[in-house]
């Protein structure tokens, strides 16, 4: 019988899972195009609502993260536009304005209730 041995002495909130239930992104198509692409990320152990999609810059100078959610119909495949701006409050210009996402290497990695995935690479291009 296995044994859960864990202590936290933080006020922190932490979920324990599963280890094998976890998303899984298999593969992004298309890997390449400007802001407002339509991107399918085709895996499995998407959730029927709620798949939240984090877009990370990788080498772009003043980037930020970007976050979409999407629904999958079958838990296999995800559809979402390439956003054109960063999720305010994580790229933002001054006066509070979000940061336009910028041509560059973007990581793309999904979160549901069954943890986060693995993460698979979007070039953003130039239009």
């Amino acid at each position: 019988q296995p044994r859960l041995i864990a202590q936290d002495e933080s006020d922190a909130i932490f979920t324990i899972r599963n280890p094998g239930t976890e998303p899984v992104i298999s593969s992004i198509s298309p890997n390449a195009g400007p802001v407002g692409t339509q991107v399918t990320l085709t895996g499995s152990r998407f959730t029927p609502t709620n798949n939240l999609i984090h877009i990370i810059s990788v080498n772009v100078s003043d980037g930020g993260d970007a976050v979409v959610y999407a629904n999958s119909s079958n838990g296999t495949t995800l559809t979402f536009a390439m956003p054109l701006t960063f999720t305010p409050g994580t790229g933002m210009l001054p006066g509070g304005v979000p940061r336009p996402i910028m041509p560059g290497l973007y990581s793309i990695r999904v979160g549901n209730s069954n943890g986060g995935s693995n993460s698979v690479n979007f070039t953003v291009t130039a239009n």
